[in-house]
């Protein structure tokens, strides 16, 4: 993609993540801790989202 820059300068980017998404992490992280987090396979979790689109269309 013309205008992206290589990978190893995008870590490097002065783009701040979101307030949100701090939020979100720490909840995770607390959730994980916890023992409460709940993990699906990736294959299993792609079929629920096209589901749950279906589903909105």
């Amino acid at each position: 993609m013309a205008g992206t820059p290589p990978l190893n300068k995008m870590s490097q980017s002065k783009v701040k993540s979101p307030v949100w998404h701090a939020k979100e992490l720490k909840a995770t992280k607390k959730l994980v801790k916890s023992g409460q987090a709940k993990f699906s396979d990736w294959e299993e979790a792609k079929v629920r989202i096209r589901r749950k689109a279906a589903m909105l269309t």
